[in-house]
């Protein structure tokens, strides 16, 4: 899936999951939407990081509605989503779609144990706070 663009889907035949890969197009938080969903479908949206382990699920969508998850994600990292009905029988010939929005970190890169943001622990106040790896200085006094 071209994230630039949304992805349209359809639950037809029952049983139906769709699994989609997307690769983020710049770093901060995206929040991937699932909206048109047909009145006949009560979907389940799950979110898969690069290893394809669970991220964020709604499983409480009521039929017909629609869901977003946010995650924090790295320019040019893998995410997997994965669409379907909370009930094997459930099943329509619409459509749902889904679309990826991004709003830029603008405390990047700051998002592993190497890139961490110094932090001088004594001034009590964070630079990036609550969303980033920060490395401690300590002194000796």
């Amino acid at each position: 899936w071209n994230p630039s663009l949304p992805m349209r889907g359809s639950i037809a035949a029952q049983g139906d999951v769709d699994y989609y890969r997307f690769v983020v197009p710049e770093s901060g938080i995206h929040t991937v939407s699932l909206s048109h969903v047909p009145p006949e479908i009560a979907p389940d949206l799950v979110l898969y990081n690069p290893n394809r382990a669970y991220i964020a699920s709604d499983y409480q969508i009521p039929a017909g509605g629609g869901a977003s998850l946010s995650f924090d994600g790295n320019a040019g990292q893998v995410f997997y989503a994965r669409v379907r009905a909370s009930s094997r029988l459930q099943v329509s010939t619409g459509y749902y779609q889904l679309a990826l929005s991004t709003l830029p970190d603008p405390d990047e890169p700051d998002d592993s144990f190497q890139e961490a943001t110094p932090w001088d622990w004594q001034v009590k106040t964070s630079p990036c706070l609550p969303a980033c790896f920060l490395s401690l200085m300590l002194s000796k006094s």
